[in-house]
């Protein structure tokens, strides 16, 4: 069935609807049941909710938006697809304990479409893909505001250059979100709203293991600080994930203090200040201007002398048939520092 251009479909309580597709300009309300549902640009679906009731429950399948919109008041939705930059899938904050919201299955957002969960919605049962600018955003009410922040559960988070918002724009700052899932991989960006003052803040929590790379994006109040405290942005149970602080310059200026992220080595992320302290204009100990001991100039001890002996001249004279034979020898032994001369002359 194709609904647009003014085209409406409500689908009643104990009732199904297949393979519908909502094109521009048309609407389907489902207080039944349908699944492969299509909602193409310009075309609008509701589920547990006409203008006169809700229904809790109202269960859709196979939900694809393609650049449409879709809002779920109360009821099931199981597995979904949600892409286009004009595409949306809103779950509402629940109207009471007996009208639920449930999202479970495999919900892909994708192509800079986007998810948004009102708090008190249940998704412990979905496994969430935001990839390609898709994003999530988490958009809790005044209901929540207090001393805890309001508390979200997915089963497994897989990012692929996608966002999640731990808070929505519209936010104000005495509300904050946890989010946590079983199961975190990927890479992505998330963002967290936080009152370093006020030792208050939005947080990611991974039971299990974590791996990828994910960049944490960090918009405090900018009330001035009476401490350097730290603060935990992400707990994880373990794995290779790394996380960094996206913001311009790689810290969050609270005046007093630059604010980084750091792991604390176990698995946890923190924001903590990177003051670091002035150097000692006196250090200490002070060189030694005199170092001691000198050297001694005089070796010790003293090499023994040595003896010298050096022929200086033979000579042989023959004077009428009588040889007179001559020999003068030198001998030089060196003693301190004189020469002591020893000639021998034999005839």
């Amino acid at each position: 069935m194709l609904l647009e251009n003014g085209g409406n479909l409500l689908v009643l309580a104990g009732t199904e609807a297949r393979d519908s597709t909502v094109g521009k300009g048309g609407a389907m309300q489902n207080l039944g049941q349908d699944s492969a549902t299509k909602v193409n640009s310009g075309g609008q679906y509701t589920l547990g909710r006409s203008k006169d009731e809700f229904q809790a429950l109202a269960r859709a399948e196979d939900l694809q938006v393609a650049g449409g919109t879709a809002i779920v008041y109360a009821g099931t939705l199981a597995d979904a697809s949600v892409s286009g930059a004009t595409g949306s899938l809103s779950l509402m904050t629940p109207r009471d304990n007996v009208t639920p919201v449930k999202l479970e299955g495999a919900v892909r957002i994708t192509d800079s479409a986007t998810l948004t969960l009102g708090n008190g919605v249940d998704t412990t049962l979905a496994d969430l893909t935001a990839a390609s600018r898709g994003s999530v955003w988490l958009n809790s009410n005044n209901s929540c505001a207090g001393p805890s922040n309001c508390e979200y559960r997915v089963n497994s988070l897989l990012l692929n250059d996608g966002d999640v918002y731990l808070s929505a724009p519209a936010t104000t700052n005495g509300i904050y979100n946890t989010l946590t899932t079983n199961e975190l991989s990927g890479s992505g960006n998330f963002y967290l709203h936080t009152n370093v003052a006020g030792y208050r803040g939005d947080q990611l929590v991974v039971s299990n293991n974590a791996t990828g790379n994910f960049k944490i994006f960090v918009q405090d109040t900018g009330v001035s600080l009476q401490s350097d405290d730290a603060m935990t942005l992400v707990k994880t149970g373990g794995g290779d994930a790394s996380f960094s602080l996206g913001n311009t310059g790689g810290f969050v200026d609270l005046g007093t203090y630059e604010y980084v992220l750091k792991s604390d080595g176990n698995s946890n992320w923190n924001l903590t200040n990177d003051v670091k302290p002035n150097p000692d204009p006196n250090p200490n100990p002070k060189p030694d201007p005199k170092p001691d001991p000198k050297p001694d100039p005089k070796p010790d001890p003293t090499p023994d002398p040595l003896l010298w002996v050096i022929p200086i001249h033979i000579s042989v004279l023959i004077v009428e048939d009588m040889a007179v034979w001559t020999v003068i020898l030198w001998a030089a032994m060196p003693v301190g520092n004189m020469k002591v001369v020893s000639i021998w002359t034999v005839s």
